[in-house]
């Protein structure tokens, strides 16, 4: 039930920062405390597109944070959610693995999109909607539907 203020966003963005700046440093301090070694994931296989997504989704959420709140208050937890997802976020550029846990935290952004949407009027929220839908199937296009595992 953390409600954030506008300075406490601002601190988080530069805290997202800072972890993608010290992301080798942070890997090599969990291996040193879990004694598992992660390794660097190659240029290939890093979640480019979704690391560029959900930074926007991220920065879309506290732009409307008080707007989205207001409309809804259960929308604090999948904001929340979606916060902590976003500081794990940065260690995927450094092995995969970090990805399945940023899942367990942006599944709740299937409540969250619609709220989205509900920001914008009129003409404005069918355009995006459009163009989220194209964006979606060019993606599609471009990768397939085959699902394989990393390693």
């Amino acid at each position: 039930n953390v409600r954030l203020k506008k300075w406490q966003r601002a601190l988080y963005l530069a805290l997202v920062g800072v972890v993608f700046a010290l992301k080798g440093i942070i890997i090599q301090v969990a291996n040193y405390f879990t004694g598992y070694g992660y390794e660097t994931t190659s240029d290939h296989g890093k979640p480019m597109n979704m690391v560029i997504i959900m930074i926007g989704v991220t920065v879309f959420a506290l732009w409307k944070y008080d707007e989205l709140i207001e409309r809804r208050e259960q929308n604090i937890h999948f904001i929340n959610a979606i916060l902590l997802g976003t500081m794990i976020l940065p260690l995927t550029q450094i092995n995969n693995v970090f990805m399945r846990l940023c899942y367990y935290y942006y599944i709740f952004l299937m409540f969250l999109l619609p709220e989205f949407l509900l920001c914008f009027k009129g003409k404005l929220r069918t355009l995006i909607t459009v163009g989220g839908y194209v964006a979606m199937m060019l993606l599609f296009a471009r990768h397939g539907i085959e699902y394989k595992f990393f390693w």
